[in-house]
């Protein structure tokens, strides 16, 4: 069956003229604002000092549906080489504000100068000597808040007309139109490309969106606090994730700078569920026969959740296989390749849509400098295709399998016994992650409390210190609770300890046990990242369950935990 190929996608138009107005907002700023401020504040740094007359001084307050705003006004009288001039302009930037208290002070100022006699200094254009200003410095927080809606707005406007012309030839592909659907779409051509360079950008455009949007905060943050707003100190953490994000981006250009896009080889293609997924890909890089290339192929479930303002695009992870890849000289440097095994009756790729599967192949290397991470959307589709590489499955790589032996031994922490095996699981289990959680749940606690007592709304301080609270808890909770297991040929005896103190205590008799089974509780992603979490189950005759092994990262891991647990403690597992 021929590919369909000539679905043409709707008219830019529409798209064009929606995104006019928000990018002559953008760039109406920019041109007719920024930029004139800016010319005339370098312009200022020559203009000359005069002895100045107030004539006037006052400080108008505009009040409006939501706001109020002030101005500062005046009016003076100067000579300037004999010939007498009036002004009334006070800043650089005219009009009504209330960015900081910038307009306020300067109001007093001039109205307290007026008070004793209204002698001033201005600073006078030599060139144009009608020209004068009171005060010649630039309102940064003025300016970062008009950077907002260049930013924001022409950003929007200007990024949505680029997308309507780059899209306006563009052909949607038709899957359903072909026996080879693979073939039908331009991103799933092999090799395929990573999202490296299109990672690249949004780190960028993203980085600069929120520092543009947190620009004003440093500035008007001291005039805050001159004034006892504690609180506003929360404030703070934009700027600092502003200057994280730019660390974010910088990292993603020097990873491009170093490796290129590093195109995906398939092989099989496409990979085939029910048979391998496999590839090579090429590394500008010296050969080094330590590297360690970690791999992972996930089948993902992307869609959105939410109505309204709230709904927002989430992803959930169906299928998961970590590994590591074999690293061997090449060319243009150095080469890994991989290969998994992939079990039948998953998803096979479908296009972006509100709901959809797709597969993603990622690659990382820890290395000098700048680390190796690409991400790749490869076409996945039933079939029992092998690689041609001949590679063991990358989940049985020998760097994969002792990490998990070290990782699975510090876990379980057996102890065989005559009739079964012990298993200890001590305090501080994944220390870090749950130290973290426990500081993130605090902060968002404090913010809450720190809220309360301000103008805030009441509901947003209860649910800071709800949510905040009860990550706080959990994650203490995981930090501070031990389990004990012995399980064998007499049944199930747990204990459950919280800071030394039993909470829990129950003994499961052997024949009211069925088997030892997995079950998947859930995953936690970190940027693209994702891990799987699961735990091992005694499956009852009476269909409940108990817990025997937890926080198991992997289904490797998973796996070769039941497998272990059930051959030390003599009780059939039964395999996911």
């Amino acid at each position: 069956m021929a590919v369909d190929k000539k679905t043409k996608q709707a008219s830019p138009l529409f798209l064009i003229l929606f995104a006019l107005p928000f990018a002559g907002v953008g760039v109406g700023f920019l041109f007719f604002s920024i930029i004139p401020s800016l010319y005339e504040w370098q312009q200022m740094h020559q203009w000359q000092p005069v002895d100045a007359q107030l004539l006037s001084a006052k400080l108008q307050t505009n009040h409006g549906d939501d706001s109020t705003t002030y101005q500062a006004l005046a009016s003076y009288r100067y000579y300037f080489r004999g010939t007498a001039y009036e002004s009334d302009r006070v800043g650089i930037m005219s009009g009504s504000d209330n960015i900081g208290s910038w307009q306020e002070d300067k109001a007093y100022e001039l109205k307290r100068a007026l008070a004793k006699g209204g002698s001033i200094s201005v600073y006078v254009d030599p060139d144009k000597p009608d020209q004068a200003v009171v005060y010649r410095e630039l309102r940064w927080g003025m300016l970062g808040f008009k950077l907002i809606f260049v930013v924001v707005f022409g950003g929007v406007g200007v990024g949505l007309i680029f997308f309507s012309f780059y899209q306006r030839n563009k052909i949607a592909p038709n899957l359903t139109a072909t026996d080879e659907p693979w073939l039908a779409n331009e991103d799933w051509h092999n090799p395929i490309r990573s999202n490296a360079k299109a990672g690249l950008w949004g780190a960028w455009i993203f980085a600069i969106f929120w520092n543009a949007v947190s620009s004003p905060i440093p500035f008007v943050l001291p005039e805050e606090l001159a004034k006892g707003n504690y609180p506003a100190l929360i404030g703070l953490l934009f700027p600092i994730v502003g200057i994280g994000l730019l660390i974010w981006a910088i990292s993603a250009t020097r990873q491009w700078q170093r490796f290129g896009p590093s195109p995906l080889l398939l092989n099989p293609y496409p990979g085939a569920i029910g048979g391998q997924v496999g590839g090579e890909v090429d590394m500008r890089l010296p050969y080094d026969a330590s590297m360690a290339v970690a791999v992972t192929l996930a089948c993902v479930h992307s869609y959105y959740s939410g109505s309204g303002k709230d709904r927002s695009r989430r992803e959930s992870v169906q299928w998961q296989k970590d590994g590591f890849a074999q690293v061997s000289a090449s060319s243009q440097g150095t080469k890994v390749a991989f290969c998994f095994d992939v079990p039948s009756k998953l998803p096979a790729s479908q296009l972006s849509d509100d709901s959809y599967y797709f597969w993603r192949l990622s690659l990382h290397a820890d290395l000098p400098g700048a680390d190796f991470d690409r991400d790749y959307e490869i076409p996945v589709f039933p079939g029992t295709a092998q690689s041609s590489l001949a590679l063991t499955d990358a989940s049985q790589h020998p760097i994969a399998s002792v990490e998990r032996g070290k990782k699975l031994e510090a876990l379980l922490n057996a102890r065989q016994l005559p009739d079964g095996v012990e298993l200890n699981y001590g305090y501080f289990r994944g220390a870090l992650g749950k130290a973290i959680g426990a500081i993130f749940g605090s902060g968002f606690f404090a913010g809450g409390v720190f809220m309360w007592p301000t103008d805030a709304p009441t509901f947003m301080a209860v649910c800071f210190m709800l949510v905040g609270g009860l990550i706080a808890l959990a994650c203490l909770y995981g930090l501070f609770n031990a389990y004990q297991v012995k399980i064998g040929k007499r049944g199930i005896f747990t204990v459950r300890k919280l800071c030394g103190v039993i909470v829990g205590k129950r003994f499961i008799a052997p024949e009211k046990i069925r088997h030892l089974e997995i079950e998947s509780r859930g995953s936690s992603q970190v940027g693209k990242k994702t891990t799987q979490h699961f735990v091992i189950n005694a499956k009852l005759t009476d269909g409940s369950k108990h817990r025997v092994v937890e926080s198991l990262d992997g289904r490797a891991m998973a796996e070769e935990a039941l497998e272990s647990v059930s051959m030390l403690s003599g009780i059939q597992a039964k395999k996911s």
